[in-house]
């Protein structure tokens, strides 16, 4: 798992803002439930449960903070 800052939760959502640096040093902001992330840092699921709204990308970022753009710069696909 790969560290996060939390920047805003929504009371009315329960939504919380999260700020994750990817590898490079670059960061993403994602918009995530905060059961979902409370979940998540328990290791209670998948991250495809925990993070169902977020892309492949997304949750490969959560996972490895590997970015899309550093995956095709790693494996480039001629």
């Amino acid at each position: 798992m790969i560290p996060y800052t939390i920047i805003d939760f929504n009371d009315v959502t329960k939504k919380v803002t999260i700020r994750v640096k990817d590898l490079a040093g670059f960061k993403h902001e994602l918009y995530v439930h905060a059961d979902g992330l409370m979940r998540w840092e328990l290791g209670e699921d998948t991250v495809q449960d925990c993070f169902p709204d977020l892309n492949a990308s997304q949750r490969e970022l959560m996972m490895t903070g590997i970015s899309t753009d550093m995956w095709d710069i790693l494996f480039n696909k001629e």
